[in-house]
């Protein structure tokens, strides 16, 4: 699945580790929101900064 997502996207970012990955994979996506480039993300934590930007 997270391949077939990837591969229909221009640029694509990935974020692997141990520790912060959830919390890395949050700043970066909130950034692209803030800067307006719709970033779609597969994150495995709640990332509530995105349902404000939404709203």
């Amino acid at each position: 699945m997270l391949g077939e997502l990837i591969s229909v996207k221009e640029t694509s970012i990935a974020v692997s580790g141990t520790h912060g990955k959830t919390t890395t994979s949050s700043m970066i996506g909130t950034i692209l929101a803030y800067a307006k480039k719709d970033p779609t993300m597969v994150v495995g934590g709640l990332v509530i900064i995105l349902t404000q930007i939404q709203n």
